[in-house]
């Protein structure tokens, strides 16, 4: 936790037994509603657990900026040699007529300390021949956001929360694909393939063990579709994250069961969680948040802060990703 400010979904480079968390933080007042005007921090652990605060790394923009009202989720990758964070962005007043304007920008660093937001900044937003520019959904506003990033071949990858431009409306919740050699230029892809559950798939990860290939993200039950929650009569769905298996980073996914990460019953429920390697085992990282929220996510004794969970150890099967019971 940050004594006196709100923290939001966190994201994680590990390197010589140094964990690097990078997440969203902003001043406002305990109880109030999440506000859109948060920055990147910085903290660092030698053990998952205790975290040593390092401040503001990447600040929203100024005046007319395409990231002036707040920077948004993202991931960090090493490329030639530097440090590459994608965030997403919101310009202050740039507002469709029902919501937010999202796009995709890149900041780049040598020591994961100091970030330089890139120029030519953003980098990408929907192609209307795949997404949707404005969401047809319970929540109409751009969903181009959560960009996480990987390597395949001689390319860097971007899985994207969004939507498909086709398709029945309640289905079109997607992982969008982006790829660039550079990472200054992003050509747009058509979706990945993957059972469809919810309206909108956010904070997505893929990642392989055991052979197998693991789409993780999260949802909130108001986003699920009605013939997924039919499926589990009586299940107290909640602010959860989930898996997928795939046959390749790929895709195509399939759910198996409800697909929850963790039990209806875990002690603690933390949401846009990240998975993570450490010491060859692997282990969910997400945000607790202590004020109250839409969906209801209070954990008694921390209802005034919002803090990252301990380390949940994660055991990955043909079924999907698991907490260790």
């Amino acid at each position: 936790s940050v004594p006196e400010k709100l923290i939001n979904d966190g994201w994680y480079w590990i390197e010589d037994r140094v964990a690097h968390c990078f997440f969203q933080v902003a001043d406002g007042s305990f109880g109030s509603a999440e506000p859109h005007g948060f920055d990147v921090a910085h903290a660092i652990s030698d053990d998952l657990i205790h975290w040593d605060y390092r401040g503001v790394v990447l600040r929203r923009g100024e005046g007319d900026e395409w990231d002036s009202q707040t920077i948004g989720t993202g991931s960090v990758i090493q490329r030639d040699g530097r440090y590459w964070m994608a965030y997403c962005g919101i310009r202050i007043g740039e507002n469709a007529p029902v919501g937010w304007i999202l796009r995709i920008g890149m900041a780049v660093s040598d020591d994961l300390h100091h970030w330089t937001k890139y120029e030519g900044n953003p980098v990408s937003e929907p192609h209307e021949r795949y997404y949707e520019r404005i969401g047809s959904g319970l929540r109409p506003f751009m969903h181009w956001r959560d960009a996480f990033m990987f390597h395949s071949g001689d390319r860097v990858y971007q899985f994207i929360t969004a939507r498909r431009h086709h398709e029945d409306p309640n289905r079109r919740g997607t992982i969008a694909v982006a790829s660039s050699t550079d990472m200054s230029r992003w050509e747009i892809h058509p979706p990945i393939e993957v059972d469809p559950m919810a309206e909108e798939l956010e904070v997505p990860q893929v990642i392989t063990s055991g052979g197998k290939h693991y789409l993780s993200f999260s949802t909130v039950p108001r986003l699920l579709l009605n013939d997924f929650k039919q499926q589990f009569p009586g299940h107290p769905f909640r602010r959860a994250d989930y898996s997928m298996v795939g046959p390749s980073p790929f895709g195509p996914f399939k759910i198996h069961g409800t697909g929850e990460i963790l039990p209806p019953d875990s002690a603690v429920k933390p949401y846009a969680s990240q998975i993570v390697t450490w010491n060859d085992k692997i282990f969910l990282l997400g945000t607790v948040v202590g004020r109250p929220v839409r969906e209801g996510n209070t954990t008694p004794g921390n209802e005034h802060q919002d803090y990252i969970c301990d380390p949940i150890p994660i055991v990955a099967d043909e079924t999907g990703l698991h907490a260790v019971e």
